[in-house]
């Protein structure tokens, strides 16, 4: 037997699922070799063109050595992630783990904090059925100084389910908003009514600060609706919205400059913040700050919902 992304398989399916694995990455490259020499001039003399055949088979062998080091590189993560999951829940009878995004956060992150998500989903032994999709944040950091001073190697993991990854969403967008979330802990949606002096004596209305303006505020009124993220949303600068024409969404500070955080806890080992739209992690216990990408966010929030 041997243990492959998390479960236990017998060894003839570990070399069938490997040798699927070979095929279909040799077959993309054999399509790319054919794609090189096709496009490269023709010579004219035999030995040019025996040059432009090394040269191409030198292409592919740096492809295939490459597409062979992130095909190990996230075998090894996924099973650091079984090893976790192993040690942390004795108790599981069954479950699946896979690299969801391995390099999650922004170029502007200098943290030094890696993060890498894994899908994560926990399967019922009856029938085997997978019971519902989680996601497993991992953070590494290789700053954290201990009790005796001394720089040393830190590892925090975190799991979450829909409800506290969507929960950790809505606590990031309140944080840079003035409009609080519904009591249920329903995120609500507000829409543009308009900044003049009359738009303010709206039944309900609520008001956001904009120098801009002719007011310096602009004023929104609240729906009954909510927002479900399993639906196509946009985030900009000034807000979330579900239509950025008519302003229909969840608006945020205006004129936010990129020397601006707001800050929400989330649990007692992570802190939210929210700067240049950038959902942020600060690590309480190494104190250290992270911004991962909008577009991971995304690909996490779609997965889960």
């Amino acid at each position: 037997f041997f243990l492959y992304q998390g479960c236990i398989i017998p060894l003839y399916a570990f070399v069938y699922i490997c040798s699927k694995h070979i095929f279909y990455i040799m077959k993309k490259l054999i399509y790319l070799f054919l794609i090189i020499i096709l496009l490269l001039p023709k010579q004219s003399k035999a030995q040019d063109g025996a040059a432009v055949a090394v040269g191409a088979a030198a292409v592919v062998g740096g492809i295939i050595g490459a597409a062979v080091s992130a095909e190990n590189n996230r075998e090894r993560l996924e099973l650091i992630a079984t090893n976790y999951i192993l040690k942390n829940y004795p108790n599981l009878r069954g479950f699946s783990v896979k690299v969801l995004s391995h390099n999650s956060t922004t170029l502007k992150d200098l943290s030094g904090v890696k993060c890498v998500i894994f899908a994560f989903s926990e399967y019922e032994t009856s029938m085997g059925d997978k019971l519902k999709n989680e996601v497993l944040l991992m953070f590494d950091s290789n700053s954290w100084i201990n009790k005796y001073g001394t720089k040393t190697y830190k590892r925090i993991a975190v799991r979450l389910d829909r409800n506290k990854w969507n929960s950790l969403l809505k606590k990031y967008y309140a944080a840079a908003s003035p409009f609080p979330m519904n009591e249920d802990n329903t995120m609500p949606i507000y829409q543009y009514v308009g900044s003049d002096t009359e738009d303010s004596t709206i039944e309900g209305v609520l008001r956001l600060k904009n120098y801009d303006s002719k007011t310096n505020f602009d004023y929104y009124k609240k729906l009954t609706d909510t927002f479900n993220f399993r639906n196509n949303y946009q985030n900009k600068k000034n807000g979330l919205w579900k239509n950025t024409y008519k302003k229909i969404g969840f608006p945020f500070y205006n004129n936010l400059n990129g020397d601006t955080y707001f800050l929400k806890d989330f649990n007692d080992d992570i802190k939210i913040v929210f700067n240049e739209n950038k959902l942020g992690f600060y690590i309480k216990e190494t104190n250290e700050l992270i911004q991962m990408k909008e577009g991971v966010v995304k690909q996490v929030t779609d997965y889960i919902n």
